[in-house]
């Protein structure tokens, strides 16, 4: 957590397996790049919520439609 905060990551928060940041797209290469503890960075592309496997489903389709 230090490295990347020594990075300049801003809103650290540790979570299970992860540790969580926000930046821009610049950062997050400069965070690739920079830190010698992490497997790999990942950027969330879209978040929703849904209340069972069918709307989960339902969610990912129209997602896909709208490519």
């Amino acid at each position: 957590m230090q490295e990347i905060k020594t990075l300049g990551a801003a809103d650290v928060k540790i979570q299970k397996r992860m540790v969580e940041f926000y930046g821009d797209l610049g950062f997050m290469y400069k965070v690739n790049y920079g830190l010698r503890t992490a497997l790999r960075i990942q950027q969330p592309i879209l978040t929703f919520s849904a209340k069972n496997n069918h709307q989960f489903t339902l969610r990912i389709r129209i997602m896909r439609r709208l490519k």
